[in-house]
């Protein structure tokens, strides 16, 4: 049984996101509900051609970074961000 959705996030600072969604169902629901989460969250540029096709990828309405995936979990403990290393 699945706990949590994770979902993966790549913010253009740099850091990447992991951001649970407490969801209590099988795998393949997990899985289902996660493309809704993508679809609601962000958006893909074969809807828009201006953008070219150097910037495919699904990126967050937001504006803030891209949706890179999801992970169903049964234990996840909390949120994380691990920040982009400078130098």
């Amino acid at each position: 049984m699945v706990k949590s959705i994770v979902l993966i996030l790549l913010l253009f600072n740099g850091d990447l996101v992991l951001k649970e969604v407490k969801f209590d169902g099988t795998l393949m629901e997990c899985l289902a509900h996660g493309d809704t989460l993508r679809e609601e969250l962000s958006y893909h540029t074969w809807n828009y051609k201006d953008m070219g096709p150097k910037s495919q990828g699904w990126y967050l309405k937001n504006g803030i970074g891209t949706f890179q995936g999801i992970i169903c979990k049964d234990n996840y403990e909390g949120g994380i961000t691990i920040k982009r290393k400078t130098k």
